[in-house]
């Protein structure tokens, strides 16, 4: 698995993901009085009991504070509906002289098999030692068919968490059967969310220790007739359900996961396979591979989140995994390598950022070269001077006539570093159509296209400034869009528990001693360029007012880049504005190359309920900070919160930051050549020309 950026989930509460985990019971001490006989449950009492036929019996131990003396714990117990008259609980358990734990005895008869029943115990005499009520769930299982292992270590290539940064996570060791009737067509796995998964990405343990993951089928007998060669999920209980602002809980009865096809609806009724738009899953024999097709995320309180075709990937076979750098590898930002690429293909010049592989630091990648979302990968070592691309790349781009797919390569010695300007990069690649199996078929253009590795939007940025550099008093412009208000600003160095260095900005919303505010944000160093970073995250608790009983009322604030002509700030955490200090001794932040829209300023937004947004104030930070120099015009201004808050947009779509060609007129240009040939006859000479 790759790691997850938990930086960036931590970033992510306002869609929803705050969750604390929190506890009734009191840790047992032997020495604290207790009333009465302190009867409790265990606090890591099992809460599921699996029956080994349909009659017998299974104990449930019960726990008491005070040991001297016999004694009776009373119960009271509630049977959900099914299990009515299938379970007798005893209405008290006994404690022997000198005994701190007592057994009670649960009879059943006649359960059914693949029933799961609820049993809630209470406990009349209590303690805050422990828990007074225990819930079990008890299940007699369905005959368990033995089915046929085709792998023990497949891969799925998993997306369930995208909406929270959880992308292409890789999840490894998996075991998929088949149905061993000849005549049926079905595959399973277990499901991978687990508390494996969930410590992974969460930092968390959601089930019990004795916890079996269901199953995920993938039924190609379904939908046969409608869609040759498919596989249909049915709707599938998970184990959990992912409530929007709240985060994940156990649920058993929750409906998780399936396929779209098949099982939802739109306003214009059941989707029914086959659906180009919303796909059945496949089988890939090349690849030895399912793609899930596309699939549903229930999630509460938000809705049903789609996942499309490709999305979610099985393969059974790891060794035959076709290569992806988007996927397999973790691409960052690579500040100050931003520059100017230079194309003779488009005829054209535009800034272009670059990213590298956390993987490998001589792997890197120009996002959205030729098309939006379509990359260019190369290996770049600076220090040995070596330079070249891997083979066979997607353009993104599609020929005039035909509209065939382009791919390039680099020219064989064509990647050089320039002699007079090592800054300059020549990528001399060619341009050419591709067989079903990446053979090339035809040539259509050698272009010489150039990168000017550092020079570019960044270049009045001071090169490799200190993290103590940006420290200090600022004087930050903040405007409605009418009126211009000058703000001071103080960036402070702090050190956390590890006693790593951090910058703080403080100031930024203008809104000083309002309510013992804290709008203090992070300027996130990096250390690879000198620039100092704005993203979006958490601030302060902001204190809105009280309820009708007087207490205290607050609502989560954050910050994020801001787009005022949209209205819409950027509440991923993944578009960045990049802050550096120029000449003249500003501080001045740009658009990330990578942004998914522009951005002109920096907002504060609270939330009074975890869904909705609103700005604070109206105002926002234009982006160009001067020192503070004290006194005058620069002194404080106080802003006040807005009466009537203005609703931020939350679903603007990403925007493309330059106009891309899907197609470019370049067509196979036919060989020609010539051959001298000797003919015997009077020793004429012929040229044979072939095209």
């Amino acid at each position: 698995m790759k790691t997850i950026n938990t930086y960036l989930l931590a970033l992510m509460a306002f869609v929803g993901l705050t969750w604390t985990a929190c506890s009734d019971s009191v840790d047992y001490d032997p020495g604290m009085p207790a009333e009465g006989n302190g009867m409790f449950f265990a606090d890591d009492a099992p809460t599921s009991v699996t029956l080994e036929g349909t009659d017998g019996t299974f104990s449930v131990d019960i726990y008491r504070s005070v040991t001297a003396g016999t004694a009776q714990a009373s119960i009271t117990s509630l049977v959900s509906e099914e299990g009515d008259g299938l379970f007798t609980v005893p209405s008290s358990a006994s404690f022997a002289d000198g005994a701190d734990k007592a057994t009670l005895n649960i009879a059943y008869t006649n359960v059914v098999r693949g029933t799961r029943y609820q049993i809630t115990l209470s406990l009349g005499d209590g303690t805050p030692y422990g828990a007074s009520t225990l819930s079990l769930t008890v299940t007699y299982p369905e005959e368990e068919e033995v089915w046929d292992v085709v792998s023990t270590e497949a891969i799925l290539i998993d997306n369930i968490y995208h909406l929270w940064g959880v992308n292409n996570l890789q999840i490894s060791g998996i075991t998929v059967e088949k149905n061993p009737d000849p005549n049926v067509n079905q595959y399973r796995f277990r499901s991978p969310y687990d508390n494996s998964y969930y410590n992974f990405v969460f930092g968390l343990t959601l089930f019990p220790s004795d916890y079996k993951a269901p199953y995920i089928i993938l039924d190609g007998d379904a939908y046969a007739e409608e869609e040759p060669g498919s596989y249909y999920i049915a709707p599938t209980n998970l184990g959990f359900r992912m409530v929007n602002g709240e985060g994940p809980t156990v649920d058993e009865t929750w409906n998780t996961f399936g396929s779209v096809a098949g099982n939802l609806q739109t306003s214009d009724g059941p989707i029914d396979p086959p659906n180009a738009q919303y796909p059945l899953g496949s089988y890939d024999e090349t690849t030895k591979s399912f793609d899930l097709g596309a699939v549903y995320h229930n999630i509460d309180a938000y809705g049903f989140d789609v996942l499309m075709g490709g999305d979610m990937r099985l393969y059974l076979d790891p060794a035959l995994m076709v290569p992806d750098y988007d996927r397999d590898y973790t691409w960052y930002d690579v500040y100050n390598a931003a520059g100017t690429y230079t194309s003779e293909l488009e005829e054209s010049q535009w800034q272009q950022p670059v990213q590298r592989a956390a993987e490998d630091p001589t792997f890197y990648r120009l996002p959205s070269v030729y098309a939006q979302d379509v990359h260019i990968y190369f290996n770049y070592d600076a220090e040995s001077g070596t330079f070249s691309m891997p083979r066979g790349q997607k353009t993104g781009l599609k020929t005039n006539v035909g509209g065939q797919d382009i791919y390039v390569s680099g020219v064989p010695g064509g990647f050089a570093i320039d002699e007079e300007n090592p800054s300059l990069l020549h990528f001399n690649m060619s341009f050419y159509l591709a067989d079903e199996d990446g053979n090339a078929t035809a040539e259509l253009a050698q272009m010489d296209e150039t990168f000017l590795w550092g020079q570019g939007v960044y270049d009045a940025f001071a090169k490799n400034a200190k993290l103590d550099d940006y420290v200090g008093d600022w004087i930050v412009p903040m405007t409605d869009g009418q009126n211009v208000l000058n703000m001071p600003v103080t960036v402070a160095k702090v050190k956390d528990q590890y006693g790593d260095d951090h910058l703080l900005a403080a100031g930024m919303s203008g809104l000083y001693g309002e309510n013992d505010y804290n709008d203090a944000v992070e300027l996130v160093y990096d250390e690879e360029s000198g620039y100092a970073l704005f993203m979006f995250q958490q601030s302060g608790n902001y204190l809105a007012g009280a309820d009708q009983d007087g207490n205290p009322v607050y609502y989560a604030s954050y910050a994020a880049p801001f787009n005022s002509q949209l209205v819409a700030p950027d509440l991923s955490g993944a578009d960045v504005l990049v802050g550096g200090l120029t000449a003249d001794g500003q501080l001045q932040f740009a658009d990330n190359l990578t942004n998914s829209m522009p951005y002109d300023g920096m907002i504060y937004m609270v939330t009074p309920d975890g869904i909705d947004l609103y700005l604070l104030t109206g105002y926002w930070n234009l982006l160009t900070w001067d020192p503070y120099t004290g006194g005058g015009d620069q002194a404080k201004q106080q802003l006040a919160p807005m009466k009537t808050m203005k609703v931020v947009k939350t679903d603007v779509k990403k925007m493309s930051r330059r106009a891309y060609k899907t197609t470019i007129d370049l067509q196979p240009q036919p060989k020609t050549y010539s051959l001298q040939v000797t003919a015997p006859a009077g020793g004429m000479k012929f040229r044979a020309v072939e095209k």
